[in-house]
């Protein structure tokens, strides 16, 4: 019958066991952390009749020409319509949106869909429906 003694001290592979189970978790939280910085900038997203029609970023002043039928002004970290050659003008009317403002600005005779991408909304709201 063998003996089984219980040893007293810490040997090399149980040193090198403990230091892969700190290392690996370690640097995957530093992958993470380091991968998810830079991808997660506010974007504003055009959509034209279901198709992408470009992405801009949100913390830039810019004036979009979509198409011949809007033009879609970015300032001050919001999205808004100025302008659109439809009759009913509603997505002229529409509240901009952005970062701290969620929202969708739609043309439906243009087939325009606006939207924010990308975005920590604040915490007061229960949910957001795209």
């Amino acid at each position: 019958m063998k003996d089984f003694r219980v040893r007293k001290y810490i040997g090399i592979p149980d040193l090198l066991l403990i230091i892969v189970l700190i290392a690996v978790p370690t640097a995957m939280l530093s992958y993470n952390f380091i991968s998810g910085t830079a991808k997660d900038t506010p974007e504003i997203a055009v959509y034209v009749y279901g198709e992408l029609y470009g992405k801009y970023n949100l913390n830039t002043h810019a004036i979009i020409e979509i198409g011949e039928t809007n033009t879609l002004e970015i300032a001050n970290g919001r999205a808004s319509m100025i302008h659109a050659d439809c009759r009913d003008q509603v997505c002229v009317h529409t509240a901009p949106i952005g970062q701290e403002s969620p929202g969708h600005i739609v043309c439906l005779p243009n087939g325009i869909v606006v939207s924010v991408e990308n975005a920590e909304y604040p915490g007061n709201i229960d949910g957001y429906v795209s």
